[in-house]
């Protein structure tokens, strides 16, 4: 029988739909970004594995020392993403793509396999990884990030959040500070729309493209994706329009 899903590799990620942003509208800009991005990726053992139909249902999991997480696990898997959304939920795609990534990080002869995870927006909640046998580790000093892990081998290092991110505090930061990968495609447009509402703040914005974990893990941002700070304070890894950054400036500048 012919699986309903299939693994981007080189040949195909020109080709194929990447889910998060479909089409060409307005994240084509972070879409080519993160397609170039891929396409390096898969030489260092990622795995980008989607549903085969037009809809937003994949999963993304890459060897820890090449994740952009701020996340110390040796010998590990990390889910960057895990995304099913509209009609095609309710149909075990959750389950089945995290199988999916158990075995297969068992196949890279990993330790186990790891996840931020809680319940703010672009994350699956922890409980659903507690359903399916994960531990939480460790998590963020705000309480927003809970580190949830799976492994394999009881001897296996325990994961854990690099201090830097696990503080989430920017020292010495002042006016906007955004630290950035290329792991998202919505990342062009919302810093667009920032740097709009920043500027009609009078705040100034400092841009931080992060590219490899090492930096990752040096670095205050808790999702690792994307994360945004006012002078010394973290305030969202949320991507963001033009209001919601205007609500999130006026609240912590009040």
């Amino acid at each position: 029988m012919t699986s309903p899903y299939l693994n981007l590799d080189t040949d195909s990620i020109a080709q194929e739909h990447i889910c998060c942003a479909i089409g060409k509208g307005k994240h084509q800009k972070g879409e080519q970004i993160k397609r170039d991005w891929l396409a390096q990726e898969f030489h260092h053992g990622l795995v980008f594995r989607k549903l085969n139909e037009r809809g937003k249902v994949f999963i993304e999991i890459v060897p820890s020392e090449y994740a952009l997480k701020p996340i110390v696990a040796p010998n590990f898997m990390v889910i960057h993403c895990l995304w099913v959304s509209g009609k095609f939920k309710g149909h075990a795609h959750g389950k089945t793509l995290l199988d999916f990534a158990i075995e297969e990080a068992k196949k890279q002869n990993k330790d186990g396999i790891c996840v931020l995870a809680g319940k703010a927006n672009y994350m699956t909640d922890s409980k659903f990884y507690r359903y399916f046998g994960f531990e939480k580790v460790d998590q963020t000093d705000n309480g927003i990030f809970e580190l949830m892990s799976l492994a394999f081998d009881e001897s296996a290092t325990i994961p854990q959040i690099a201090k830097p991110a696990k503080t989430s505090v920017l020292v010495g930061g002042c006016d906007v500070t955004v630290f950035t990968t290329p792991q998202c495609p919505f990342v062009p447009t919302c810093l667009d729309d920032l740097k709009t509402v920043a500027a009609e703040m009078g705040l100034n914005v400092n841009i931080v493209n992060v590219k490899s974990h090492q930096e990752i893990c040096e670095a205050p941002s808790p999702f690792g994706t994307y994360g945004v700070f006012l002078n010394e304070k973290f305030v969202t890894h949320e991507m963001q329009n033009e209001k919601g950054y205007q609500r999130i400036f006026s609240k912590f500048l009040a």
